[in-house]
């Protein structure tokens, strides 16, 4: 009477709704699969490196109209 699915719920909450998600690939093409799995680990890794750019902290840029004394640079 019961099956196993994988299922998914949209809305957090008592009274979320779920969802059954299909897990086994819908075509049989092992070309497009492994093109599908290429773009996935690149997406992941280009969400890894806009949040270590959005997380990285840039040094303030020298004022060059402050105090001469305080804004040296050695050459």
């Amino acid at each position: 009477m019961w099956i196993g699915h994988d299922v998914q719920s949209i809305f957090p909450g008592p009274s979320s709704s779920y969802f059954p998600v299909c897990t086994a690939p819908l075509l049989e093409n092992t070309e497009l699969d492994d093109l599908v799995q290429q773009a996935l680990a690149q997406a992941s890794l280009d969400d890894v490196e806009e949040t270590r750019r959005n997380n990285m902290i840039v040094p303030a840029v020298a004022n060059e109209l402050a105090d001469p004394w305080t804004n040296i640079s050695i050459i």
